[in-house]
């Protein structure tokens, strides 16, 4: 695969998507969704700028915590703790049968959706701002 600006900017589209989601999530009160796909959309960001930085293809990985750690130099604290915020929902919102245990409260609730929320913007402005 050759990567090129057309790559990063197809994973950005698919991340706008995933925001876009959320939010429509958001207003129909779907918070496990809302959950889901602001993880997505972080995701999404954090392999547009490890191709953008590293011109390989994105490493076929879902943890947030593992990719933001390829990204140079390393992000600040409230990137990274934002990340970990998001990947917690990956496996739980996707495959019900994991749900007992992994949240401590059961389904992402208001309070989650809301911070993921928060948390998923913290992560867009930061990449884009690193991809200018």
């Amino acid at each position: 695969m050759i990567v090129n600006n057309k790559n990063i900017q197809v994973w950005l589209v698919f991340a706008q998507e995933d925001a876009k989601t959320s939010q429509a999530a958001w207003k129909a009160k779907i918070y496990s969704a809302v959950c889901f796909h602001t993880q997505q959309q972080a995701e999404k960001l954090i392999k547009a700028l490890i191709v953008s930085q590293t011109k390989k293809p994105a490493p076929k990985i879902h943890d947030l915590k593992t990719l933001i750690k390829k990204i140079k130099p390393s992000p600040p604290k409230n990137i990274t703790t934002a990340a970990s915020y998001l990947s917690q929902f990956y496996l739980p919102t996707r495959y019900p049968d994991i749900i007992a245990g992994t949240i401590e409260q059961g389904l992402p609730n208001k309070i989650h959706a809301q911070k993921s929320l928060i948390a998923s913007k913290k992560i867009n402005k930061y990449i884009l701002n690193k991809l200018k």
